[in-house]
């Protein structure tokens, strides 16, 4: 038996049946065709619509509602976040894949991108390294993007201090260039590096909520 073939149902008959355009069997299958086709279309949509990287507004709410994560002043880009990274806490089992893939999760960056350390101080770490550019698209500020990555490590582990690193580098090699790195062009022009943050994340998260 051959391949079904998708788009004219009436050619999977066996010759034997009529199958023109005029007769009732590519009449009766092309409407079943239609049918279905609309109801993928209808379930694609559906699906597209509760998908939380394209929900808004009531829908996004009630995302937030599910995992118990309250809006206050955010955006739906920023509600997304949070609600992203209290998944992430729910999930997540205090260890250093499970934090790792928390973050990598919410901000929507790899692996190598992100890198903590166990600090000096008991019971404490640092952000030795995430890319600013996750936190700028994330569009919340670093200081509520310290307190986010507190909500996810251990009960009792504190965050020390924190490195966004930004893309800005010198280049190494005489005329070589690199659109995404040197100093920009113009004053709010298109090409460039940008400069990264450090803090300590002890001081940011003295109170305050996303």
């Amino acid at each position: 038996m051959g391949e079904f073939i998708k788009d004219n149902h009436v050619k999977n008959l066996p010759d034997s049946f009529c199958k023109s355009t005029e007769s009732n069997n590519y009449k009766l299958l092309e409407l079943e065709r239609l049918t279905l086709e609309d109801y993928r279309k209808t379930l694609q949509e559906l699906f597209d619509v509760i998908k939380l990287e394209n929900a808004g507004g009531k829908v996004l709410d009630m995302y937030g509602e599910t995992v118990g994560q309250l809006r206050g002043k955010a955006t739906d880009e920023q509600y997304i976040l949070m609600i992203k990274a209290k998944l992430m806490q729910n999930l997540s089992n205090g260890s250093y894949p499970s934090i790792l893939n928390a973050l990598c999760t919410t901000f929507d960056c790899k692996p190598e991108d992100v890198y903590i350390e166990e600090s000096d101080m008991p019971c404490t770490v640092n952000v030795v390294r995430l890319p600013l550019e996750a936190v700028v698209k994330a569009d919340i500020s670093p200081e509520n993007t310290t307190k986010l990555i507190k909500s996810l490590l251990p009960v009792g582990v504190n965050l020390q201090s924190y490195l966004y690193e930004g893309t800005f580098s010198f280049s190494d090699v005489d005329n070589e260039y690199n659109p995404n790195e040197g100093f920009c062009d113009t004053e709010g022009g298109t090409i460039g590096g940008y400069l990264g943050i450090a803090g300590s994340g002890i001081e940011n998260l003295s109170g305050g909520s996303l």
